[in-house]
């Protein structure tokens, strides 16, 4: 864990090396509980109906509310997840896990404490499958339960940008990249500059809600112009009993609901 003031003298930040497991104390082995850490998560993804090679980025305005969490009992470490999504986009082939991402996440602070919850910016970058970074912001004084946030991932010339805004006046965060902390780069970057706009909600332990609300979403065209999606589809939904609610052409929500897959 590294300490240490960013954006501003207005708040300070905590971020956290995640691929470092460290061990955890007051929960029962994760052999006792259910699929959390170590096995897969749960998605859903919507993508905006504006296509490449005209994308490449999106802003994505969150409502950031208190999710239930899977208790202890059942999920190692459950959490919850909501993101802008920005991805290369080449569902035909399965190569879908070249993406970006930020949004917020809600987990347990203290892993043997169910009242004590945390809500965190969250980025990730992934190439191929693997993880280049992936890092969370604590920002306790800027993230508010009950309000509207906005995130935003944008690309140019193979450098990635992710920002936040807490829509409290002050205006955009740039989050990454940060003084050499995390670059937003890398090869493969250049490779998919443009892709497909989206959202992303997330579940880890089945007991965990993934109730969102994503909404004036804006992709971003190969001039530099944001303008609304155009339209949505749900693309993916692997967890039962949460499904898509398309509200508008540039919003739509998760709802308790349905099984696994993407109906209205």
């Amino acid at each position: 864990m590294v300490g240490r003031v960013l954006l501003g003298r207005r708040f300070f930040v905590v971020f956290l090396a995640t691929w470092v497991l460290l061990p955890v104390v007051g929960v029962p082995p994760a052999s006792a509980v259910d699929w959390c850490i170590g096995e897969a998560a749960n998605h859903l993804f919507v993508r905006s109906t504006a296509g490449r090679p005209a994308t490449n980025g999106t802003t994505n305005r969150i409502f950031l509310r208190d999710r239930s969490l899977a208790p202890l009992s059942e999920c190692f470490d459950p959490r919850s997840v909501s993101t802008a999504h920005f991805t290369n986009g080449n569902w035909d082939s399965g190569d879908f896990w070249d993406q970006i991402e930020v949004g917020w996440r809600e987990v347990f602070g203290d892993p043997a404490n169910e009242t004590d919850k945390h809500w965190t910016v969250f980025i990730e970058y992934q190439y191929n499958g693997s993880t280049v970074f992936q890092r969370v912001f604590w920002l306790p004084n800027l993230l508010e339960v009950g309000t509207w946030d906005r995130f935003r991932v944008t690309n140019s010339n193979g450098q990635f940008f992710l920002k936040f805004d807490p829509l409290d006046g002050s205006g955009w965060r740039l989050l990454c990249p940060d003084g050499g902390i995390d670059t937003c780069s890398a090869s493969a970057a250049a490779y998919w500059d443009n892709g497909i706009a989206m959202g992303e909600t997330e579940q880890w332990g089945l007991g965990t809600s993934m109730r969102d609300q994503q909404n004036q979403l804006d992709y971003r065209d190969d001039s530099g112009t944001w303008t609304a999606w155009p339209d949505s589809n749900c693309i993916i939904d692997e967890a039962t009993g949460w499904k898509w609610s398309q509200t508008s052409g540039d919003s739509y929500e998760v709802v308790a609901g349905g099984g696994a897959a993407c109906s209205q």
